[in-house]
């Protein structure tokens, strides 16, 4: 509603081929049905209806814990949702984000929703193959599908938080598995929320290769908690964040070389056999 009321209206660019002419030709009619369809989504999936069942899902810090967010499934589907809740209010630790599946009696999915951590909506999505969508159109289907085009040359304008070097990591992704662990920020293209990270594989610390991460999940991880395994992330931090000048460049391969390099052991003080030390 915000962008309604204080954006101009454009095209929406969308690459989806369900979607209706109107709604590739102006945002606001395109927002303005989406609006009207989670409106539906959410009375749907508010709606009390016999022996339906809720599965949930949720994100969530442990206590004691400072980095990744841990995903939690039940096993057993829960009479109500607020019974779903209130499983989740039993949990000790800081809690990110909920995701509930809704059900029929008969154990047909009806759709999803997110929640924010203190239950209010943030979307109801029918995923693929569930009842909601089996029912719907094909072009509000294509409202619901095309919200974001998934084209890689389609790019978002907006300003970055982070900067070149910065020493960054994904809280979604744990650590030790893929795109998981410190990352240092290498490159963005200047009118895109794309950026490429070094990252260093935790089963083969000597190799570090370039991905691109979701930036926009992606918090400043703490330096102090670096692995020693992670120190070239450092230096590779301050290298990329200085002018990089040839001097610049030299005091990193230096710094490497130290870090790679074991320093050679103190040499040991020759002593001298004398005649006296002999019959003493």
């Amino acid at each position: 509603e915000v962008i309604l009321r204080t954006m101009p209206d454009c095209p929406t660019n969308s690459l989806c081929g369900t979607l209706k002419k109107e709604h590739r030709e102006s945002l606001h009619a395109f927002l303005g049905e989406y609006m009207a369809l989670q409106k539906q989504f959410a009375a749907k999936f508010y709606r009390r209806e016999e022996g339906a069942t809720y599965f949930c899902q949720y994100q969530f810090l442990p206590v004691g814990e400072t980095h990744w967010y841990r995903w939690r499934k039940e096993e057993r589907r829960f009479s109500s949702l607020e019974d779903c809740f209130e499983r989740v209010r039993r949990e000790r630790g800081k809690v990110k984000q909920i995701s509930v599946e809704k059900f029929r009696a008969d154990g047909e999915l009806i759709l999803e929703a997110q929640f924010l951590p203190d239950g209010r909506l943030a979307l109801a999505a029918p995923l693929p193959g569930s009842v909601c969508a089996l029912e719907m159109e094909d072009s509000a289907w294509g409202v619901c599908t095309g919200v974001f085009p998934h084209s890689g040359t389609f790019d978002f304008h907006f300003p970055l938080l982070f900067q070149l070097g910065d020493l960054l990591y994904d809280p979604n992704h744990p650590e030790g598995g893929f795109m998981g662990g410190p990352f240092v920020a290498a490159k963005q293209t200047t009118d895109s929320y794309l950026f490429e990270g070094y990252f260093q594989w935790e089963n083969a610390p000597n190799e570090i290769i370039p991905l691109i991460p979701q930036v926009m999940d992606c918090e400043y991880y703490p330096r102090e908690k670096l692995a020693e395994q992670h120190r070239v992330l450092t230096l590779l931090s301050q290298f990329l964040k200085s002018k990089r000048s040839s001097w610049d460049f030299s005091k990193f391969l230096g710094a490497y070389h130290d870090l790679l390099v074991a320093p050679p052991a103190p040499k040991k003080k020759r002593r001298w056999i004398t005649r006296w030390h002999l019959f003493k």
